[in-house]
């Protein structure tokens, strides 16, 4: 049995709402690494014993990321992960130029983030060459996240 103190707090020092976020990063990262595909539905029973979580746990970090648009909610059908549309993918592409071409353009040269973009261009070299499309697509997230 877990017990709570007067201020929420679970005795593993972890608040609810905490968990709640922890989860919702952990299967926004199995989303972003493309182990969840657009499209897919989501079993909450399977998610909640993969992730080691309550069932009422993984139903706060649905909400939290249908919210981010990374998830997609239909009545009678579920969450399921969500389908870039048209649109979508060329907003990402407007907000990228906005904030990546500055931080390049104003970056220190040796700084660790360049590393990590020379690593992850790397990896994706590879994982082109083995056939690996998620890999690159993988890669391509890590490149991206760490220019910024």
């Amino acid at each position: 049995m877990t017990d709570t103190n007067p201020a929420g707090t679970i005795a593993t020092g972890q608040s609810p709402s905490g968990l709640a976020e922890d989860t919702a990063a952990r299967l926004r990262a199995q989303v972003i690494a493309g182990h969840l595909r657009p499209g897919q539905r989501l079993s909450e029973t399977r998610l909640a014993g993969d992730l080691s979580v309550s069932r009422n746990t993984l139903r706060e970090v649905f909400r939290l990321l249908t919210r981010e648009g990374l998830l997609t909610h239909a009545p009678n059908r579920g969450v399921s992960v969500a389908v870039p549309t048209m649109a979508g993918v060329l907003d990402i592409y407007r907000v990228r130029r906005l904030i990546e071409v500055p931080a390049l353009a104003q970056a220190w040269p040796r700084h660790a983030a360049v590393l990590r973009m020379a690593e992850c261009v790397a990896q994706a070299r590879i994982a082109r060459e083995a056939g690996d499309w998620r890999g690159v697509g993988s890669a391509n997230m890590a490149f991206h996240a760490a220019i910024v």
